[in-house]
């Protein structure tokens, strides 16, 4: 009924006065009846010929009586609605409508945001009872689909598919996900719908979200929405749900240990950096405490191996912090060559300044490993005998294996880095599957098929670094092997000359991220380099390839993404002749944490739920992955052209592990699936862009279910109205001289007059 009231009401611009004309009926029928009540019966001697005279014009009296009422109380009736200012198009707009029946589509924010506690209940038990107002309040004639907005987009209800009892069920089993708004896909999807379906009647679009600052996108002055979201304005009348107030949440944003891959030696120590980044919405003006713990769990059993906690004390004005951690391990833990640890962190925060519960947990993997295997793919005829000075792998393998017995056999030692040397005339594929990385000190003799098996290498996960060859006096070498790693590196012919003392190396800033546990010492273990010769390498300008550089602004060392792996090139040789570099401090850090840092750098990906991640070939021969630390969540694998991925999104929390675990080259590997902390930043956005955009207007709170009248543009026929009044008040007049008692007695006059003539 109030439904029906509200959609009444749109139908006037001041529907009060209506409303009051209306009442205003009542009145001469009041009167009317006043009157009757008044007339008393007295009987007289000649009320016997009356009464005869009234029972002739009983009927033709009440005709009169009536007629005259009836037209006195549309004076009333029609002046109110005058006044009133009636829409003529609402009420055939109205009546088209229930003919057709009306689409009503309805986006519903599902997004991370949605799970902000509001007074004891969340913004999403909000929206879902507004969602379930609007389906109660459809007519049998309507049709109506559902949209959730959180990543990935998902049509919940179609037209062709709609049921009321359905609709309320799937409704009311709804859930917040922990994936961020996609308000933008969400539209675009419903106005592909709409204009596939091509429906003649009205369209009410209606977007139930809390708004987030996160979910509006750029701000009013840079709005660009899609083409077919705009021209969705001007089929369907749209509403947005009034934004929700802005809520106190603090959360874990990011937790990712300082390497991938951890070697348990005395060089990088026996334990797992870790780094952390606390982030705080609508309460940075308090300060506040905030209790991490990091726990290293085993991902199998859910032992807990080590764990370490810091409190961390928020000052007023700060909106982000980093931690960094350090977590032991004793060697034990480590039984076979590569353990798979999971890093399981949280973070509570004292004084209720904490909305969102789901974002304050994150999930990250990392492999402990006893060493890494490296391969030295060098010449062995070249340089061998009894020369007196250090060949290139001979530095090379001071730096990383100083224990082995002999740089020609090198074999298993004590130390953090196995190497064996690979005939660079002879490199094969087998032999790079037990790899980790391959330095190749003679590219200059590398074959076509050489070249194609280290850039498939790299392109499964390897680490290839190439050095120029001492021996080699051109680079003419270096096409043909960079094309294989599909880089566009242009490498001159001849090489550069300098004299001595040689180029020094420009200062940075900083160290490049992949070495950043060097940055303390950096500009210090920089400053003694020389480069008496190099090779002329041109990057393509905007590529940001160049870890050193010298003072003259050539690239000294260049490094490269490809596929899981990285390719890196040293444009000098590692000769005195060529450089110092080999004789100081930098180089033996240089080549540690290169390598350290790179291997297995995107071994196990750290995805955001809604994600549908491409895994890569190594993920060959699984058919699932399964959540290891909370069971029950298993999603299936499929391959697709562009690589493997997941069938559905991953759309849960967790550390992930492939199943079968025997099967596949790549079988065993694990995922890290967070939350998305941008979809946790629980303040207000702007929509106001939006809805001058789409035109859109707000959804009533008293009562959404207003929403599904239909507006368009309006004709308002209140002036109309008044010459109706006025002609209905000459008609009034005329009827009541022609039935009053001096009309009568004329025409009683005049009739014997008419009839002689």
């Amino acid at each position: 009924m109030g439904i029906l009231l509200a959609q009444v009401a749109g139908s006037f611009v001041n529907p009060a006065l209506a409303a009051a004309g209306a009442a205003a009926v009542a009145i001469p029928i009041i009167i009317h009846l006043l009157t009757r009540l008044r007339r008393r019966q007295q009987p007289w001697a000649a009320m016997r010929f009356l009464h005869q005279a009234f029972r002739r014009h009983k009927q033709r009296l009440r005709l009169e009586q009536f007629l005259l009422l009836l037209v006195r109380c549309l004076i009333l009736l029609v002046l109110g609605l005058a006044l009133g200012q009636p829409l003529l198009d609402w009420w055939s707009n109205r009546l088209s409508a229930a003919a057709r029946g009306r689409l009503v589509c309805v986006v519903l924010d599902d997004g991370l945001s949605t799970q902000a506690d509001e007074g004891g209940r969340t913004r999403f038990a909000r929206l879902r009872a507004t969602a379930r107002t609007l389906i109660d309040a459809l007519e049998p004639n309507d049709r109506f689909a559902l949209w959730r907005a959180a990543r990935p987009v998902d049509q919940l209800v179609s037209v062709g598919s709609y049921d009321p009892a359905t609709a309320r069920q799937r409704l009311d089993a709804l859930k917040p996900r922990f994936s961020r708004s996609d308000l933008t896909g969400a539209l675009t999807q419903l106005s592909e719908a709409v204009t596939q379906l091509d429906h003649a009647g009205p369209v009410i679009v209606v977007v139930l979200s809390d708004f987030a600052a996160a979910d509006m996108g750029q701000s009013a002055g840079q709005l660009a929405l899609p083409k077919s979201i705009v021209a969705l304005s001007q089929r369907a009348q749209i509403f947005f749900a009034n934004p929700s107030p802005e809520a106190a949440n603090t959360q874990l944003a990011a937790l990712a240990p300082r390497r991938r891959t951890i070697v348990m030696d005395a060089v990088a120590g026996r334990s797992v950096p870790v780094q952390l980044k606390l982030r705080r919405f609508a309460d940075e003006r308090r300060a506040t405490l905030a209790d991490v713990m990091v726990r290293l769990v085993d991902p199998e059993s859910g032992r807990v191996i080590s764990e370490a906690q810091r409190e961390h004390r928020w000052s007023a004005g700060q909106q982000s912090a980093s931690i960094d951690l350090d977590l032991p391990v004793e060697t034990d833990e480590l039984t076979g060559a590569e353990l798979t640890v999971a890093m399981d962190a949280t973070v509570q925060t004292a004084g209720g300044s904490d909305a969102i519960a789901s974002d304050n947990r994150r999930f990250g993997v990392v492999a402990l490993r006893r060493r890494l295997q490296v391969a030295l793919v060098d010449d062995h005829a070249a340089f061998g005998g009894d020369k007196p000075d250090l060949r290139p792998r001979d530095w090379i393998a001071l730096a990383l294996a100083p224990h082995a017995e002999s740089t020609s056999a090198i074999g298993p030692s004590a130390d953090s880095m196995e190497l064996s040397v690979m005939d660079v005339n002879a490199v094969r594929d087998e032999a790079l599957q037990t790899m980790d990385a391959a330095l190749v000190i003679r590219p200059d003799r590398l074959s076509a098929d050489g070249a194609a098996m280290l850039a498939a290498f790299v392109k499964r996960g390897g680490v290839v670094w190439l050095t120029a060859p001492r021996g080699g006096g051109t680079g003419v070498w270096a096409v043909p092997v960079l094309e294989q790693f599909e880089l566009d590196w242009r490498v001159a012919l001849e090489t550069i000359e300098i004299p001595a003392p040689g180029v020094t190396l420009a200062p940075r800033t900083g160290a490049p991220e992949p070495l950043g546990l060097l940055g303390a010492d950096w500009q210090q273990l920089l400053r003694p380099v020389r480069v008496t010769r190099m090779l002329n390498v041109d990057v393509p300008e905007g590529e940001q390839a160049a870890w050193l550089s010298t003072a003259d602004g050539r690239p000294l060392l260049l490094a490269a993404q490809r596929g899981a792996g990285w390719m890196l090139l040293l444009t000098t040789a590692i000769d005195p002749q060529w450089t110092n570099l080999p004789t100081k401090p930098i180089f033996v850090p240089l080549l540690h944490e290169t390598l350290r840092s790179l291997v297995g750098r995107r071994g196990a990906p750290t995805l955001v739920c809604g994600d549908r991640p491409s895994l890569g070939p190594q993920w060959s021969g699984v058919q699932r992955i399964v959540r290891a630390m909370q069971r029950g969540k298993a999603i299936p694998l499929k391959q697709e052209p562009g690589g493997i991925t997941t069938r559905d999104a991953v759309d849960e929390p967790g550390v992930y592990r492939g199943d079968p675990p025997g099967a596949g080259a790549g079988a065993g590997g694990w995922l890290a699936v967070n939350v998305d902390s941008d979809g946790g930043d629980t303040r207000v956005g702007d929509p106001q862009a939006w809805r001058a955009a789409l035109g859109a207007q707000w959804l009533r709170r008293d009562m959404p279910a207003a929403a599904l009248s239909v507006e368009s543009p309006q004709t308002n026929i209140g002036r109309h109205l008044l010459w109706i009044v006025l002609a209905l008040v000459l008609i009034e007049t005329a009827l009541a001289r022609w039935f009053s008692h001096a009309g009568r007695m004329r025409r009683a006059e005049t009739r014997p007059l008419r009839r002689a003539a």
